[in-house]
């Protein structure tokens, strides 16, 4: 007897504004960060903090400036969300990264990296997946 596991997955899209990469975006579901109350999810700020040097761009986004400087908070703002979740997006169940192997942890998905540490959401890297592709 051979038993099959299917799995399906469905893939919700997390942006950083509304329309970015819309011609491309192919989710079930695309949700926006424009979408989400910020003041009201003191947890997401909270946690997207999780680097120190990006406190003050967080805030400045989270008080509504929009310059090119703060958009980049977006980005770490909705990493955290893939991970976290919120009241309306459920949280991460695992994490599969491709992480720059000679700069572990950098940039964006470090930082996604690291909120599904501090968050306990178990993570794999391109060194385990990898492996499932060669079987």
């Amino acid at each position: 007897m051979q038993l099959v596991l299917i799995i399906t997955f469905l893939l919700q899209v997390i942006t950083p504004y509304t329309g970015h990469r819309k011609k491309t975006n192919q989710a079930y579901e695309t949700v926006s960060l424009d979408n989400i109350d910020m003041a009201s999810d003191h947890e997401i700020v909270y946690q997207s903090k999780i680097d120190k040097k990006n406190n003050k761009l967080i805030d400045r986004y989270v008080s509504g400036e929009r310059d090119r400087f703060a958009i980049k908070a977006a980005y770490l703002i909705r990493d955290t969300v893939k991970a976290i979740g919120t009241d309306e997006i459920g949280p991460a169940t695992f994490g599969l990264f491709y992480d720059d192997l000679e700069n572990p942890l950098a940039g964006g998905t470090g930082h996604t990296m690291k909120v599904c540490k501090e968050n306990d959401i178990p993570i794999l890297n391109q060194e385990a997946w990898f492996k499932w592709l060669e079987e």
